[in-house]
């Protein structure tokens, strides 16, 4: 997966969730759950944009169907 994103460039869950295009209570899940790196900055979460293309590159088939991906609106958020 080619990149043009910056390597140092810190991205909020919303940026995020934008280019993931799924929504910011995703990307928490997704960093809560299923080891997203990420760290807190003032108390609020910031994803290293190289480190998100890495994650990405890193998930295999199986991951992507993953309930956390793909959530059963029935159940309620478990990890």
């Amino acid at each position: 997966m080619e990149t043009d994103l910056d390597p140092l460039q810190l991205l909020t869950t919303r940026q995020a969730a934008e280019l993931l295009q799924v929504s910011q209570r995703t990307v928490e899940r997704l960093i809560r759950c299923k080891g997203l790196p990420a760290l807190k900055v003032g108390g609020q979460w910031r994803i290293c944009a190289s480190h998100l293309a890495k994650w990405i590159e890193g998930l295999n088939d199986c991951e992507l169907s993953s309930p956390v991906l793909t959530p059963d609106p029935t159940k309620r958020e478990t990890c």
